[in-house]
């Protein structure tokens, strides 16, 4: 039987004071935009990243593929457009015959946006290194949870529905988030075998267990200091129950996905409190994890922070991915 999602949209009407200001105040990340503008493909938002722009070819074929996740309408939803229809965008370049490894690129924002610096920079990266990258394009406020974690496990069943297609190996599929996305990333980790179909068709049949997670600063407990207020996942008043939910680490058994976890000390948005509490989690359980954290640095900087000394991220993430074998 499907799960009730009659309840994941919040119309304007019965949106709280705290949710009307935040949707209605501009966030200063990305400065005057358009009302109704998908900022993940705002690659001018890049400027003063290491990594500038990415490539028109790279953007204009991610989009001539992309790949709806739920054809008959997302569970839920409550209108039609962009922020109503959760997509899949492909970055994939077929090299050889053997299949490659696969990463799903859930960008960070608030649930508010997808940060267009966590998104397609992020999906070349592993293109450039071999491996297929997905970008998900998941539902945003007013939606509210269970929507987001929703598409998300859907985008991995999608990559390895679709593995043939796409040259991938389904039984090394990742994901990489970032802030909120790395909320997701951390609550798919754990949340994977929750009833499903939400659509009885070949995609629910397949695992949403990811094979590996990598977090870069990410929210994880609705009790330390953040900037996911609670109305961003759905109630104003949580029980202890619905906070246990949605706090990554508490779900954290002995088969969530193995993960590799950066941030810095100094993090305006996600204290240190949330990679160490995952971090301890995942011992307590045995499952394996690595834990980096900068002297300094700032929350949403992306993969791409210019100073030299948080470069090193690189060397450690790619000794990481060849461990598990996503990497020669």
């Amino acid at each position: 039987m499907a799960a009730d999602r009659t309840h994941v949209y919040i119309p304007r009407e019965r949106w709280s004071p705290a949710l009307a200001a935040l949707l209605d105040t501009p966030d200063p990340a990305l400065g005057d935009r358009e009302a109704d503008r998908n900022v993940l493909f705002a690659v001018d938002a890049l400027a003063g990243t290491r990594r500038e722009t990415v490539p028109a070819s790279l953007l204009d074929a991610a989009r001539a593929n992309a790949v709806p996740l739920w054809p008959d309408g997302a569970p839920g939803a409550a209108g039609e457009g962009w922020r109503h229809e959760p997509t899949l965008y492909p970055v994939v370049t077929k090299t050889g015959r053997e299949a490659r490894p696969a990463v799903v690129v859930i960008p960070g924002g608030a649930y508010r946006f997808h940060a267009p610096w966590e998104g397609f920079p992020i999906a070349e990266w592993f293109a450039l290194r071999g491996i297929a990258a997905f970008v998900v394009q998941y539902r945003l406020l007013p939606y509210v949870m269970p929507a987001a974690l929703d598409d998300v496990q859907r985008a991995i069943r999608t990559v390895r529905a679709n593995a043939s297609a796409w040259g991938v190996d389904a039984a090394r599929v990742a994901v990489i988030g970032f802030s909120a996305g790395g909320h997701l990333s951390a609550l798919a980790s754990s949340l994977y075998d929750e009833p499903d179909p939400l659509m009885a068709d070949d995609v629910a049949a397949q695992s949403a267990r990811p094979d590996a997670a990598i977090l870069f600063y990410p929210a994880i407990s609705l009790r330390l200091r953040h900037k996911l207020p609670i109305e961003c996942l759905g109630v104003a008043e949580p029980g202890e129950d619905w906070m246990a939910r949605y706090s990554a680490q508490m779900q954290v058994h002995e088969n969530t996905s193995p993960a590799f976890l950066i941030g810095s000390v100094t993090d305006q948005e996600t204290v240190p409190g949330h990679l160490l509490g995952y971090a301890q989690a995942l011992a307590a359980h045995g499952v394996g994890h690595e834990l980096h954290l900068y002297g300094s640095g700032v929350h949403g900087s992306g993969i791409y922070d210019p100073r030299p000394t948080h470069m090193t991220w690189e060397v450690l993430l790619q000794g990481w991915l060849r461990e598990r074998g996503f990497l020669r």
